[in-house]
């Protein structure tokens, strides 16, 4: 994460230190943060694809500090837990809180980029998953039979994607190496493939035939 200092109060410098008691509240701050007196606003992309600064406000007329939050995601993506979650903590400690949502790589006008989706339903509806092969995820897509794309990007994930190729139920492509060529190209491979689809389906079946014996269990 970045954070800037575009404001400073008149005899006031400002410290991490201030009202945080080190790493420990942190955290917990950011796993659950109350709701602070503050205004606040949406904060994806605009309509035309250019970035927006989200304001976090405080209701006073006193002057206060003010930061922008740039929230992390290596280059790639935007971390929701770096953005809102560190603006209402900024307010608990008076400080007035500005979230950057800004363009990452790669970027196109055709594409929206939101802090959270309902994965499980877009896997209804979906033809092809596009995922970093974290089990939890795959194992989503394989019950809804949707064939995937994996970029793979550290730890087990490398072997989730393997896995997935061996089985024949989706492709696999380095991350390091992605292009918009390769990536429509590889989309549009597994759309068509019917092997990959019917072992999907298959993989499917089994899961949702597992998954009701379970409940009746």
């Amino acid at each position: 994460m970045t954070y800037r200092n575009i404001c400073s109060h008149p005899g006031r410098r400002l410290k991490w230190e201030d009202n945080i008691n080190g790493i420990k509240r942190y955290k917990a701050l950011r796993k659950n943060v109350p709701d602070a007196d503050l205004v606040s606003s949406s904060g994806d992309l605009n309509n035309e694809g250019l970035p927006t600064l989200t304001p976090y406000l405080l209701k006073v007329e006193k002057l206060h500090p003010a930061i922008i939050v740039c929230p992390g995601g290596s280059f790639q993506f935007l971390a929701s837990s770096e953005g809102e979650p560190i603006a209402k903590w900024l307010n608990q400690i008076g400080i007035n809180a500005f979230v950057l949502n800004y363009r990452v790589a790669p970027f196109t006008p055709f594409t929206s980029t939101k802090s959270f989706l309902l994965q499980l339903e877009i896997l209804m509806r979906a033809e092809v998953f596009i995922t970093h092969a974290g089990f939890n995820s795959v194992n989503e897509a394989l019950y809804f039979g949707v064939p995937m794309l994996a970029l793979p990007q550290v730890n087990d994930q490398h072997m989730v994607a393997k896995r997935l190729v061996s089985m024949q139920l989706g492709m696999m492509e380095n991350i390091k190496e992605l292009s918009p060529d390769i990536l429509r190209s590889k989309a549009e491979t597994l759309i068509m493939d019917k092997n990959i689809k019917e072992k999907c389906a298959h993989i499917s079946r089994e899961m949702r035939t597992f998954a009701q014996l379970e409940q009746t269990v």
